[in-house]
Parts: C-alpha cells; structure tokens; sequence
C-alpha cells in the first residue's frame, strides 16, 4: 500500500470541485456565441462583435464561476439584453437609419430597453441578498450584450437600450431595498 499525504486528498476534492463548478460556468458560451452570430447576420461588424463577445464570455463565465446571486444573474442579463438586441437590429434591416439620434430606431432601442429592464429588475428583485450587486451585475451584462448589434449602428440604439434597461429596472432595486427577496 502506497502511503498518502494527510493533505492531498482535501487538495485534490477542492481541485476537483472547482473544475466542475469552472465547467457549468463555461456552458454560458452556448448562449452567449448564438446571441453573437445574431448580431453579426444583423449587421454587426464581426471583429468587433467577436471582441465584445469574447469579453462578455469572460465576464460572464467569471461571475458564474464567482456564485451566488450575482452568477445566478448573468444568464438572465444575456437573455434580457438579447431582447434589444434583435430589436435594434430588426429595425436597422428594415429602416436602415440608425446612425441619428432622432431615428426611430433609437425609439425602438429604448422601448426594447424597458421590456429587458423589467427582466433586469426582476431578477434583481429576486435577491436575498446583495440585491445592488445582483442589479449591476445584470444591468451591466444586459447592456453590454444589447451593445452587440449596435455596434454597426452608431451610439443612438445603443445608448437608447441602455437608458431603457437602466429606466425600467432601477426602481426595482430603489423601491424593494427595504424588502426582503424571495422566500
């Protein structure tokens, strides 16, 4: 029988466990990657979109790997800036004209701004506890992937969806800060 050292099996379990919680955190690139190739097929310039995304995914993989409410928010801030994202870029395939900041398509980008930041605010809503950090964490991984299709667009959509995310959810985090999240 080969001798063991007393403190290399408790190394080699938190070893292990971190590797299984580093690859449920990696399985976020299976909605962050198509929610890329969207914005690309909208028009967004590849190089550009492959460098946000790649940051997103790093961002999004850490705070995953990190736990706790605050990586319990990010898959629901891809999804919820995912929601302008489409829009911005639907509007841009069809209009055309999204370089003003009088376009309708800026309109457009902040009504879909709202419709994510009641995602946003709702999911920050949901914290026991840490719900600021929760809410920037969302709103912030909302934002930055709402910015993928706009960056063909020019500054109007994007800081039209970000004004929207921000609008609709911020009241959710001022208005509940007293109240306990879920039960």
């Amino acid at each position: 029988m080969v001798p063991h050292d007393s403190n290399q099996l408790p190394r080699r379990a938190r070893r292990v466990y971190e590797l299984g919680r580093l690859r449920f955190a990696a399985r976020l690139a299976f909605v962050v990657v198509p929610v890329a190739l969207a914005a690309v097929a909208l028009g967004a310039p590849w190089p550009e979109a492959f460098c946000l995304t790649g940051i997103l995914s790093g961002a999004g993989i850490w705070l995953r790997w990190r736990g706790r409410d605050v990586g319990s928010s990010v898959l629901p801030g891809v999804l919820a800036g995912a929601v302008p994202l489409l829009a911005s870029g639907a509007v841009a395939l069809t209009d055309g004209s999204c370089q003003a900041l009088a376009s309708p398509c800026v309109g457009f980008s902040i009504l879909a701004g709202l419709a994510a930041g009641l995602l946003v605010g709702w999911t920050a809503r949901q914290a026991r506890e840490g719900r600021l950090l929760r809410w920037l964490a969302c709103a912030t991984i909302a934002i930055s992937t709402s910015c993928l299709s706009c960056l063909g667009l020019g500054l109007g959509p994007s800081l039209g969806s970000a004004a929207g995310i921000l609008g609709a959810s911020l009241p959710f985090v001022i208005l509940g800060a007293g109240r306990p999240g879920r039960a």
